[in-house]
């Protein structure tokens, strides 16, 4: 199985894993539409973190789950954000400067990162195959 990243031009990702790319088109049918979601298959050791269960009153069970501080997490924390290289490089600067963006050069920035297609993010035309 193959990891893959996926983006869809809101600005929400997914993180799964697929056996080839149909299966992966059914995956991502579950969680948004596949035909406009843009994907890579990360080609680096991921890693991320999950919490200890707590309770949630509208879920149950709940978990916090952050990309790891770990070399395999770093690569991932890469991966993922040259996805979005207008936010990246806005929140590098202001990270040096020791400020916070404003919303409206948050806002901007995302807006100029979903108006991209980065090279190496596909989008997902794989024809649905009729079922029954």
């Amino acid at each position: 199985m193959s990891v893959y990243i996926t983006r869809w031009d809101d600005g929400t990702a997914h993180i799964g894993a697929a056996r080839n790319k149909e299966d992966l088109m059914d995956l991502l049918d579950e969680v948004g539409s596949p035909t406009v979601a843009r994907w890579s298959r990360a080609k680096c050791q991921i890693a991320i973190d999950v919490s200890a269960p707590v309770f949630c009153p509208a879920a149950g069970l709940d978990f916090t789950i952050t990309i790891s501080g770990c070399d395999s997490g770093h690569a991932l924390r890469e991966l993922l954000s040259s996805g979005y290289p207008h936010l990246r490089a806005l929140a590098e600067s202001h990270w040096e400067a020791g400020t916070a963006p404003t919303a409206d050069e948050w806002s901007a920035a995302l807006d100029a990162d979903l108006d991209t297609s980065p090279i190496g993010w596909k989008r997902g035309t794989i024809p649905r195959l009729a079922t029954g």
